[in-house]
């Protein structure tokens, strides 16, 4: 039996799961181990605007918790990030070390 993917998914998917329910294979589906990002958390924290938003992030960030599968952004992960960020402002095309890099 071949272990399950490990997922590391992007803020925008959770936006688009929580607001018009698309995507819920990737949020909700079978066969791949989601791991939460503590910026994603934090960018949806920053955004969840009312109390049941809030909510339904609070019970969401508490099984990441409990599955201790929150991933707390390295110093690395931050070297990569700025790395690529000046890179798209140049139009620098390679910028692949942050795509697993937090999951390996």
């Amino acid at each position: 039996m071949a272990a399950p993917e490990k997922v590391l998914l992007d803020t925008n998917i959770y936006v688009d799961w929580l607001r018009r329910d698309l995507r819920p294979e990737l949020v909700m589906g079978r066969g791949s181990l989601r791991f939460l990002s503590a910026v994603v958390e934090m960018e949806l924290r920053a955004g969840a605007c009312t109390r049941s938003g809030r909510r339904a992030l609070e019970r969401a960030v508490r099984g990441y918790l409990a599955a201790a599968r929150i991933v707390p952004p390295t110093t690395g992960i931050f070297a990569d990030a700025a790395r690529c960020s000046g890179a798209f402002g140049r139009r620098d095309a390679t910028c692949g070390a942050l795509r697993s890099s937090t999951t390996s």
